[in-house]
Parts: C-alpha cells; sequence; structure tokens
C-alpha cells in the first residue's frame, strides 16, 4: 500500500475491537487524506487515539468517552469537538485551523498542546490539573492562568500570539484603540506597551507616526507566564459611498447599493455590476 492514499477509515463496526489504542501513521501510506469517522461509535473503551500528521478535515470522537489521550495534530481540522471526553489527560491538537476549542468539560487534563491554530480565544480556568500548556501562535488577545498553579515552569508557551487593528490618524496622531479586542476590565493587566503611550483608562495606544506593529505584554494572573502579544498596524481609508463617508482597510468588502457611486481618496468609481468593492487603496478606481 505503499504511496497510496487511503481516503476514510471506519470503525464504527468494529464491536470486537480488542485493543484500547489506535495509532493512525502518515507513513508510508498517507492514512485518512480526506476525512474519517473516528468517532469509533462502538468503540466506547478506546482510550488512545493518535491520528496527527495526516490530513483530517473531520474528526468525530463524541461517543468516545474513554478517552485519554486525543493526538491529532497536524491536519487540516476546523473544529474540533471533545466536551463528551472528560477523561482526557492529554490533548494534542496544535497546526490546524480550530478558531474555538471548549475545553471546559475535561478537567482532567494534564497537557495541552493547542499552537498554531486561529484561536481567538481560549479558557482554561477549569483545567485546575494542568502542567504543561502550549498555546502560542494563535490570534488570543488575553488569557487567565490564574487559575492554574500546577504549571510546571518552563513547560507553558503563551507567547507569538498577533492580531491586526485599524488606525486612527487625528491631530497628527496616531492612535490604536486595544478596546477592540480587550474588554474595558482588563485594561489595567496590559502591563508593558513596547511603543507609543499606552493610556488605561481608554485603552489606547497613541504614537507620532503609524507603526507597522507594536507589541504588548498581558499578566495572565500567573507570574511566571506573562503573554505578550503582537499588534500589526493598518492603515484607514476613506470611501465615499452615495454621499457616505465609511472607513476602511485595504481588502476590506464594502457593500454597495445597486449602481451605486464610491470615491477613494478622491478617485470615482462605477461599479454596476456588484454590490461589493474589494481591495480599496489610494489607487483603486474599480
Amino acid at each position: 500500500m505503499r504511496g497510496s492514499y487511503i481516503h476514510k477509515c471506519r470503525l464504527s463496526r468494529n464491536s470486537h475491537l480488542t485493543g484500547n489504542r489506535v495509532f493512525y501513521r502518515p507513513d508510508p501510506v498517507d492514512l485518512l487524506h480526506q476525512s474519517i469517522d473516528a468517532g469509533c461509535k462502538l468503540n466506547t473503551a478506546l482510550t488512545l487515539l493518535s491520528c496527527s500528521n495526516n490530513q483530517l478535515t473531520q474528526l468525530d470522537v463524541s461517543l468516545n468517552i474513554s478517552l485519554k489521550n486525543l493526538y491529532c495534530s497536524s491536519n487540516q481540522l476546523m473544529q474540533l469537538n471533545v466536551n463528551s471526553n472528560t477523561l482526557l489527560n492529554g490533548l494534542k491538537c496544535s497546526h490546524n485551523k480550530l478558531t474555538h476549542l471548549n475545553v471546559s468539560s475535561n478537567t482532567a487534563l494534564t497537557n495541552l498542546e493547542c499552537g498554531n491554530n486561529q484561536l481567538t480565544h481560549l479558557n482554561v480556568s477549569k483545567n485546575t490539573a494542568l502542567t504543561d500548556s502550549w498555546c502560542r501562535d494563535n490570534q488570543l488577545s488575553a488569557l487567565d492562568l490564574s487559575k492554574n498553579t500546577m504549571l510546571c515552569h518552563g513547560s507553558i508557551s503563551v507567547n507569538g500570539q498577533s492580531k491586526t487593528l485599524t488606525e486612527d490618524a487625528t491631530n497628527g496622531r496616531i492612535t490604536v484603540d486595544l478596546g477592540k479586542i480587550l474588554s474595558k476590565d482588563s485594561f489595567d493587566k496590559v502591563i508593558d506597551v513596547s511603543a507609543g503611550e499606552w493610556n488605561p483608562d481608554t485603552g489606547t495606544v497613541t504614537f507620532a507616526a503609524k507603526p507597522d506593529s507594536f507589541t504588548y505584554t498581558y499578566d495572565t494572573g500567573n507570574s511566571d507566564y506573562p503573554m505578550e502579544v503582537t499588534v500589526y498596524v493598518e492603515s484607514s481609508q476613506t470611501v465615499t459611498i452615495n454621499g457616505e463617508s465609511l472607513d476602511c482597510t485595504p481588502r476590506q468588502e464594502i457593500p454597495l447599493t445597486a449602481n451605486g457611486f464610491y470615491t477613494a481618496n478622491g478617485c470615482a468609481g462605477w461599479r454596476g455590476d456588484t454590490d461589493t468593492i474589494t481591495d480599496v487603496s489610494s489607487s483603486s478606481t474599480t
């Protein structure tokens, strides 16, 4: 089978499967290339499932309530539901495309690896048994680790987070509003900003000139593990649509009325065949 692709693997009818561990190896066979019915519907004794380094787009473990370790890193997963897997000790789901991960039901977790995804929020307040965690390189703007007192020194990585915000140019000053990614009651947890003037009352950072990016350090509630977040700053554009001025960023789509006029930085354009404009820039006339 070397060089072959197994597109699907169904274990749900193997009710007499005697082992409680299943490994899916991508070499020499690129196993589970598209999807997998890995729910193992009747194999509720399964305690370990390892299917990392494939190209999974779906993974259903909702009936595998005996799972203690789930390793599914380096796939193409956009969602992962582990609410039913309350016995999980280890969850490794890094290098996927996850935008949401709920681990509030997994109170036995001691190891959580969810880095290199697209997570914008992560709540680990219920995971008080955590000793190791790797959640770097996501899009988190805040993280509370105050309840995770069992974390081992050097075993957690929380940096590498990134966000993108639009600057506001007023009176020759550039302002970036962190209130767009942080709640007001967390402004006091921003303990350091790499550049500009940080105002914890308004949640804004002010610059004399537009920066390409800056970083802020967030107090996670665990002094050993502060989190550093990089903010990339985009310029805004003023677009006039049927007499109404709108601010937008490059590559943003803006709704238009039928046969609407718009102007971008004084350049007039006409779109009678669509209801959106895209990639507005100073030279755009489309």
